[in-house]
């Protein structure tokens, strides 16, 4: 099945395209999401406010973000797999990737699309209200349908409801953002600290 094929079946009929795609190898799944992330990247890479925040260029902010979306990647994957198995989930580590990937995939759409978009507009001296506030309630929507999408996959694949499919992949968000916000005050302690000792 094709790129484009698998974003169209995906979104018009999840179940079947879930049950068809079942046997793909981990690598293609993978370089799906590869695609998306690395594009992506490309977009916010250029965004002005970020480059000036980190104090970065835009090359260096560009391998950062894809660097971080790796890890992002097998830290949520891995935690939701291990979740689902708590939950007797009977799937592989393939299945539980597949069915996040693939589960993804507005979201990634919605990503590269809103990128694209606040790249315009840092062009400009102006923003757009309306513009941010439609895109930011367009951007809620799509995460809830791929959260939707997710937990067809997971369940189909691991052979339980759709219930404890929500429950593990919940739970692995919230592993996340703990994670994330751990390291951030880690991150700003250090560099409070730092700025203490200098004065």
């Amino acid at each position: 099945m094709k790129f484009f094929q698998k974003i169209q079946r995906v979104i018009q009929n999840p179940e079947k395209f879930f049950k068809t795609i079942r046997k793909e190898t981990f690598s293609s799944a993978f370089l799906f999401w590869l695609v998306f992330v690395l594009t992506n990247s490309l977009f916010t890479s250029r965004d002005y406010n970020l480059t000036t925040f980190f104090n970065l260029n835009s090359i260096t902010l560009y391998f950062l973000l894809v660097i971080t979306g790796l890890i992002g990647f097998f830290v949520i994957t891995g935690s939701i797999h291990l979740l689902l198995h708590l939950f007797k989930g009977k799937g592989k580590y393939k299945d539980t990737v597949t069915a996040y990937v693939y589960g993804t995939v507005p979201s990634l759409l919605i990503g590269i699309f809103l990128g694209a978009i606040f790249f315009v507009m840092n062009q400009n001296t102006k923003t757009n209200l309306f513009i941010v506030i439609i895109s930011q309630l367009l951007f809620f929507g799509v995460i809830i349908y791929s959260i939707y999408l997710n937990i067809i996959g997971l369940s189909i694949y691991h052979q339980i409801s759709r219930g404890k499919a929500l429950g593990a992949f919940l739970l692995a968000i919230a592993i996340q953002i703990i994670i994330i916000f751990l390291i951030t005050f880690v991150f700003m302690v250090r560099i409070l600290l730092a700025i203490g000792g200098m004065i």
